[in-house]
Order: structure tokens, then C-alpha cells, then sequence
């Protein structure tokens, strides 16, 4: 009896040794995971528009900080960006222009890459959503980064001419004014040519009847009138 009972307990913990190895393995399989390392990160900066606030029609500017940290070299193949859906990122927009690079940078370098696009000017001013992604490739397979992915505000577009250069352009219209009347007030002026007409002294003078009459008086050219003044005269005389 005491032979069974020993038996029977060595039978026990053989089991439960084998059952106990076989928990500590599968443990051991569910806890160690591989967790890659980093082989890139990113910065980024809207040089003109750090409050996030894009006018529509207007160029958007984003320098990207691309910085390899893999044992080889990456090649920046293309950076992309969209316009969404403020509370569904998966509802496109706009879809704007992919940036062509293909710059190698190499292992422990960095890179600063500008791209920009244009939202639409017929935008409504409001909310809307954004995603910036960067593509790269290590020479054996291509990877795509979104290094932006938050909301952004929609601003009415903006106008060409406001009232400080209404105002600046009113006061340079008055500077070139006074100098242009400066100018004038010190030229010389010209003295005005008076014109005075002479009369010809070799001017014929027309006389009238009775004038001719007196020195043709006498003559065969004296009108009838003359004659007969010189006869009267002569009866009387």
C-alpha cells in the first residue's frame, strides 16, 4: 500500500513539473514581442502659418525634418498631402499635388524638405481636416510616414488692396504732387512777347467823294459835282 501511495505521488509531480514548463513557455511566447526601433522621425513647421489658420486661394508652405536613423540610406521618393473630413479623416476633399524629390539621405542624416499646395479658394471658411504624408524607400521596399494628421481652419480669401494701401498709395500720390509743384515754382518763367502792329506808312488812304473832289478839282477827272460847284462859284464871283 504505502508502495502505491508512493507511486502514485511520483506520477503527481512528474505531471505537474511537465504542466508547469509548458504554462512558463507559453507565458514566455505571449510577453516577448519583437518591437521595432524607429527608423525615421520627423519635424515639421508652417513657416507662415504656425496658428494653422490657411487663407483659401493662398500658398501653404511646410518644411519637413526628415532624419534617418536606419543602418543604411533612404531615398524621399514623394510627399503628398489631402484635404478631409474634420470628423472622418476618410472622407477626401481635395487631393493636392504630389511633391516629386528623390533625395538620398544617409544613415544618421538629415534633411529638410519645403512642400506647398494651394486650398481651394472656393472653400467655405471652416474647419477641415488635414494628412501630410512623406514616402521613402531603403531600396527594397517603399514605406509611406503621415507626419501630419490634425484639423486645420479655413480662412476667407485673402484681398489684394485694404485701406493701409489705400492710404499709402494716397500718400505717395501727395509726396510726387509736391515735388512735381516744387519743381514747377523754381523753373524759369518765360516773358510773355507782346505783339504790337504797325501801321504801314506806305498804306494807301482811301478818301471819300468830296476830299477827291478838291485836288481833282480843275482837271478833266473832276466829277460833275465839282464842275458845277466851280460854275456857281464863278457866277457869284
Amino acid at each position: 500500500m504505502n508502495k502505491l501511495i508512493t507511486l502514485l505521488l511520483a506520477v503527481l509531480m512528474i505531471i505537474s513539473c511537465v504542466y508547469s514548463d509548458d504554462v512558463e513557455i507559453t507565458t514566455d511566447d505571449e510577453i516577448v514581442q519583437s518591437t521595432p526601433t524607429s527608423d525615421v522621425s520627423f519635424s515639421y513647421i508652417f513657416p507662415d502659418n504656425q496658428d494653422k489658420n490657411f487663407a483659401a486661394g493662398s500658398v501653404v508652405e511646410v518644411l519637413v525634418g526628415f532624419t534617418n536613423n536606419a543602418d543604411k540610406a533612404l531615398n524621399i521618393t514623394h510627399i503628398f498631402a489631402s484635404l478631409n473630413h474634420p470628423q472622418d479623416f476618410s472622407v477626401f476633399i481635395q487631393n493636392y499635388t504630389r511633391g516629386d524629390f528623390g533625395i538620398a539621405v544617409e544613415k544618421g542624416h538629415h534633411a529638410t524638405l519645403a512642400y506647398r499646395f494651394v486650398p481651394s479658394e472656393y472653400l467655405e471658411p471652416r474647419e477641415f481636416g488635414l494628412l501630410i504624408s512623406l514616402e521613402y524607400q531603403d531600396g527594397a521596399q517603399n514605406f509611406t510616414q503621415t507626419f501630419f494628421n490634425s484639423t486645420i481652419n479655413i480662412t476667407e480669401k485673402e484681398t489684394s488692396f485694404d485701406m493701409d494701401s489705400f492710404f499709402l498709395i494716397l500718400l505717395g500720390l501727395g509726396f510726387v504732387g509736391g515735388i512735381g509743384y516744387i519743381v514747377y515754382g523754381k523753373m524759369p518763367k518765360q516773358k510773355k512777347v507782346r505783339v504790337v502792329s504797325k501801321v504801314n506808312k506806305n498804306a494807301v488812304r482811301v478818301e471819300t467823294e468830296d476830299e477827291t473832289a478838291e485836288w481833282l478839282s480843275g482837271t478833266s477827272a473832276a466829277s460833275p459835282k465839282v464842275k458845277s460847284v466851280q460854275k456857281v462859284v464863278k457866277k457869284n464871283k
